[in-house]
């Protein structure tokens, strides 16, 4: 998969950068079209003007900012937190990992909220491993 915008104008440039640093290379090239396409000015505002504030910070290993993101999406009920329970996938996390973090935020912000964000995670596990099966890299020995 390749990423069919431009980003001649470097705010675009460095959102785009945040999105693969972010969600991965595959993932987060994917996502650029947000960039793009929908509501294209708060879109750009939110990407290129607020995340990479956060998002590009080096003080904490990006799988943890994941494991914040999923737990705080968690408390909030946001189905957002399937685009991060895929970022974390992207980075190595284990859906174990996920569940672990689900229980502390169902914890501490109930567990009507942390079932929800397992049904979401089931989504997003679903939706990640199609999206690799269609775009990631190949299997030398398939058929």
């Amino acid at each position: 998969m390749t990423d069919e915008y431009r980003y001649d104008d470097p705010a675009l440039a460095r959102a785009a950068e945040m999105f693969k640093k972010t969600f991965g290379e595959l993932y987060g090239g994917y996502l650029c079209r947000q960039l793009h396409e929908g509501p294209v000015g708060i879109n750009r505002f939110v990407m290129c003007e607020i995340g990479p504030l956060v998002w590009m910070r080096d003080m904490l290993p990006i799988k943890t900012r994941m494991f914040v993101a999923i737990a705080t999406l968690t408390a909030l009920n946001r189905e957002d937190v399937k685009y991060f329970m895929r970022g974390a996938f992207c980075h190595g996390a284990t859906r174990e990992e996920i569940e672990e973090v689900l229980i502390v935020a169902g914890q501490e912000a109930g567990y009507p909220a942390a079932i929800t964000a397992a049904r979401r995670l089931d989504d997003a596990e679903r939706e990640h491993k199609a999206f690799m099966a269609e775009y990631g890299p190949k299997a030398e020995t398939q058929p």
